[in-house]
């Protein structure tokens, strides 16, 4: 009983040793349905496979797989394939433009569902890289799933300088052409030289065996530095266990020396494995941008954070949640789970292999969609897809750009306007959310205008929401409008808070009216109240729905715009007022 005490204790010090390190940089991990594909599609008809699929690629030679990586230097690149036929797939793999092996052949491994891996070392430089495996035969690649990136360093026992200690080849399980037996007598030794990129903390991992009942210690040094290790009992001499010890190493070589310290001698050693602590985080990502958003998530894109070793993921946040709501391998992700036509604050976060996490990028602001329009109106169309200018015209590029999920006038190009392209024929219904971001003009759109030729505001009738001002901008009049606007009374609402507005026009009879009213914090709608009228059988024509900004410097924003023409539920009446 004592000595299975001791044994126990043994191997809880050798544990305890094990985890004194930091999080050591493991093998970055990236998936082939995120590479470049020539000639290949991306499948998951077979099993076994990695993330969300693999590449299949075309039976022709020349077609390949491109990976971009990032690496503090060389290291040991593995290859993970699958091969269903019975002969090989040879393809060239190059880093850099530059092959480092040439028709290599990836032999069969037995099925498609059966996958295998090939590993080799890769002359990586610090920062991207490419790697791309070229198929050279007629049968093309085998199907890739993924590379994995690794920079930690092995150096064989077998290889090393010896003092009272021989390389044997004796028992199984080893790797690399032996391993090395230290005789029973204290002091024998052995000892690598190994070189480090950089200074800096690493940890030092000794694969060994013991078959005996007892430990057999070793004083691991770095540089002269010493560590007393414990290697405890194995369950025979072909059973094999691993020690790591953390040490600081110098920028280029380095001395390290297992020296056994009883008169056992030391336990068998297969191995030393060099592996670099990452406890740098990666950087802040940069600015996410939406490129996609539904009603239940957003989909963005945003600039690449940099690291020592490499970004191994991205986490997407929701609304100050602590839980993704997307990862992602790349720099476009999408954030699931998020309610329906309401603001969103999404940010990124970068993590590297070790765990190291980076700040969080700038906040990306959002309002998604509703899943069906709130207003109970099933002929209402969406003239804005939350992501895109697409529909829409501007009198300038500059003036107008997608932003917090609603279209943004900048004011940087000045007094201009966007319409929307479909021409507006018979009755319309047009309902949208507006509000004004920086200036001291209301917001303003445009009915009734014509595109050619352009007159100001597109010889347009002008409604200034939510509060009912008004302009006659047509030809002849350029004035207020006169009775042609009846303004009814209501409570003044600011511009700079989000309103909602109904407009209902009918142009066989030239008259148009406006309903408005303000939107609390997370509501889709509410209960509007006629604001402005206006008749003038002369003003309806043809023409498309605008919205211009006023002045240059002034910034509005308008979301969830739709539109029903010809008005088929209420016709010329409000649906966003209470009842009658």
């Amino acid at each position: 009983m004592v000595l299975r005490a001791a044994l126990v204790a043994l191997a809880l010090l050798a544990a305890a040793l094990s985890g004194m390190s930091p999080a050591q940089a493991a093998a970055v991990r990236y998936e082939a349905e995120n590479a470049t594909i020539s000639q290949g599609v991306l499948e998951t008809t077979h099993t076994g496979y990695s993330g969300t699929g693999y590449v299949n690629g075309d039976n022709v030679s020349g077609s390949y797989v491109e990976f971009t990586v990032t690496a503090s230097g060389p290291a040991s690149l593995a290859i993970r394939y699958a091969n269903g036929t019975t002969t090989s797939r040879p393809a060239t793999v190059s880093v850099n433009g530059t092959a480092v092996v040439t028709a290599h052949a990836f032999a069969g491994t037995g099925t498609w569902d059966t996958w295998a891996t090939y590993t080799l070392d890769a002359p990586l430089r610090p920062g991207a890289n490419t790697v791309r495996i070229t198929a050279t035969g007629s049968g093309g690649n085998p199907n890739l799933d993924y590379v994995e990136i690794d920079q930690s360093s092995v150096y064989q026992a077998e290889s090393a300088t010896l003092s009272q200690a021989s390389v044997a080849s004796n028992h199984t399980g080893f790797t690399g052409s032996g391993f090395v037996d230290y005789v029973n007598t204290t002091g024998g030794y052995v000892e690598w030289t190994i070189t480090s990129p950089a200074a800096g903390r690493a940890t030092l991992t000794l694969r060994y065996a013991n078959g005996t009942t007892g430990n057999r210690p070793l004083d691991v040094s770095v540089n002269g530095t010493v560590t007393a290790g414990p290697f405890p009992p194995t369950a025979n001499w072909d059973t094999w266990a691993d020690v790591a010890i953390p040490a600081q190493l110098n920028a280029g070589t380095n001395t390290v020396r297992a020296t056994a310290t009883t008169a056992t001698g030391g336990p068998n050693l297969d191995k030393l494995t060099v592996s670099p602590v990452d406890s740098q985080a990666p950087t802040a990502p940069g600015q996410p941008a939406q490129t996609a958003i539904t009603p239940s998530s957003v989909t963005a894109t945003w600039p690449a954070s940099s690291d020592d070793v490499g970004v191994a993921a991205y986490d997407l946040f929701a609304d100050g949640g602590t839980t993704p709501c997307g990862t992602t391998r790349t720099t476009t992700g999408t954030c699931g789970g998020l309610n329906a036509d309401a603001d969103h604050v999404v940010h990124v976060v970068a993590r590297d292999a070790a765990g190291n996490v980076s700040p969080p990028s700038p906040d990306l602001r959002v309002h998604t969609p509703a899943s069906t329009n709130p207003y109970g109106d099933p002929n209402l169309v969406p003239m804005f897809d939350g992501t895109t200018l697409n529909g829409w015209t501007p009198h300038n590029p500059a003036g107008w750009i997608v932003q917090n999920g609603a279209i943004h006038g900048t004011g940087t190009a000045g007094r201009g306007w966007i319409y929307y392209n479909k021409q507006q024929v018979g009755t319309f219904r047009w309902i949208f959310s507006v509000r004004q971001v920086t200036g001291d003009h209301a917001p303003t759109v445009l009915i009734w205008g014509t595109t050619n030729p352009i007159r100001d505001a597109l010889s347009a009738i002008q409604f200034q929401p939510p509060n009912g001002g008004h302009w006659d901008y047509r030809p002849g009049h350029n004035d207020s409008g006169g009775s042609l606007f009846t303004t009814y009374p209501h409570t003044k609402w600011d511009v700079h808070n989000w309103a909602q507005c109904e407009i209902v026009a009918n142009q066989s009879t030239g008259q148009a009216k406006m309903a408005c009213c303000p939107l609390t914090a997370g509501a889709p709608t509410c209960t509007a109240v006629p604001v402005l009228g206006f008749k003038d059988v002369t003003a309806g024509q043809v023409g498309p729905l605008a919205i211009q900004i006023h002045n240059g410097g002034i910034q509005d924003e308008y979301r969830s715009l739709y539109v029903e023409s010809p008005v088929v539920m209420k016709p010329d009446d409000f649906i966003t007022t209470a009842p009658q």
